[in-house]
């Protein structure tokens, strides 16, 4: 259902202009779980392919982590809970590890290092929803003008 109502919107069906629906369509797919996201994402992109690298373009992803400059990393990551941090990357590929674990100083990479060892095996569940309160973070800390988002993961140019 989440799959027809994301192609509907990118292919125009419904009030506003394609931008804004695809930005609807990649706000909601960013909230929701990994599988129904990547299999909404996989439905867009079949029926339109440009359609569906516009949408996203636009998400912001746990997986992209690795695209934010060290400084906004380390920013998020103090705002956020090392158990949180610790839980979040249990599934997290090695990039998005070292990306955290390079942005910070190395007692608060030893203290989420020794958080995930006091782990035990938890749900996917779990997991996912730590992920997803890092991303929140993320939105909240740029809409706060405290990070930087460039379009499409591309760092901006500083002056």
């Amino acid at each position: 259902v989440l799959g027809q109502r994301a192609r509907a919107a990118s292919q125009g069906v419904g009030a506003g202009s394609a931008e804004a629906r695809l930005s609807l369509v990649a706000k909601v797919l960013s909230a929701a779980n990994r599988a129904t996201r990547d299999a909404a994402l996989t439905t867009v992109k079949e029926h339109d392919p440009e359609a569906g690298e516009a949408v996203r373009s636009l998400m912001f992803l746990f997986e992209d982590l690795p695209k934010l400059r060290s400084e906004d990393l380390r920013k998020v990551v103090s705002a956020i809970d090392t158990q949180t941090i610790a839980l979040a990357l249990k599934t997290a590929s090695e990039e998005v590890k070292q990306a955290i674990f390079e942005s910070v100083s190395s007692r608060a990479a030893e203290t989420i290092r020794e958080e995930q060892e006091l782990l035990g095996p938890r749900p996917l569940s779990e997991v996912e929803a730590a992920q997803q309160t890092i991303v929140e973070t993320v939105a909240r800390l740029q809409e706060e003008g405290e990070i930087t988002l460039a379009a499409g993961g591309e760092e901006e140019e500083m002056v």
